[in-house]
């Protein structure tokens, strides 16, 4: 079989720049963050700088794998592959992300709502996401175990979608639930329009993390 760059290194290299402009991104609004809310609790605080470190390693080892398919690998095609380390450490490193990354929200939306049983329910199911991702990257890191039944973990996969994506669905429209509640009972037209600006940014930023 003939080497073909286009489905190979293409959606590679597409892949890392939307990804360090996306990291560009995050940079801007965790600056934001940490200049608007500075009197946020220290482990709030702490957890943004972990998600951003554990982002930055995510975007090291994508740019790392790369470069190890379009310059250290030229001219050997045969030794392009997606088993390597960097990407190995990378497939650990998202779920991590994810769970971290959700936290946040629910904590956000605990302050919003004063629910401590949304604020579980979307810890639980986030974490239910995170630990069945672990699994299904340990066991995909383990290529030798890849012989056998491809599809014996198939609802562990399932599992972990549907409760990543529930979690998701529940910090949004929590959010969005009581942003507009404290709308109905505001008069000033300016904070009005804060919480509009405040309603989109959840509905846009909480749908698309799956």
């Amino acid at each position: 079989m003939s080497f073909n760059a286009t489905v190979t290194l293409g959606p590679a290299l597409i892949g890392t720049t939307v990804a360090s402009f996306l990291f560009g991104c995050s940079v801007i609004q965790t600056y934001g963050y940490y200049k608007r809310f500075p009197s946020d609790f220290p482990i709030l605080k702490s957890l943004v700088a972990v998600v951003m470190l554990l982002t930055f390693a995510h975007l090291v080892c994508i740019v790392y794998w790369t470069w190890t398919m379009t310059v250290s690998s030229y001219g050997h095609p045969n030794e392009i592959t997606i088993f390597t380390t960097s990407r190995s450490v990378n497939v650990i490193i998202t779920p991590f992300i994810c769970y971290f990354v959700q936290l946040f929200f629910a904590f956000r939306l605990f302050k919003f709502s004063g629910s401590w049983l949304l604020a579980i329910i979307c810890v639980i199911l986030g974490g239910t996401s995170f630990v069945g991702t672990l699994v299904d990257a340990a066991r995909a890191l383990n290529r030798g175990s890849m012989g056998g039944n491809m599809n014996a973990q198939y609802w562990l996969t399932v599992l972990s979608l549907v409760s990543g994506a529930m979690c998701d669905l529940i910090i949004t429209a929590g959010l969005v639930f009581y942003l507009r509640k404290s709308r109905a009972v505001i008069k000033v037209s300016r904070t009005i329009d804060m919480i509009d600006k405040l309603t989109l940014w959840s509905i846009e930023t909480g749908l698309i993390t799956r």
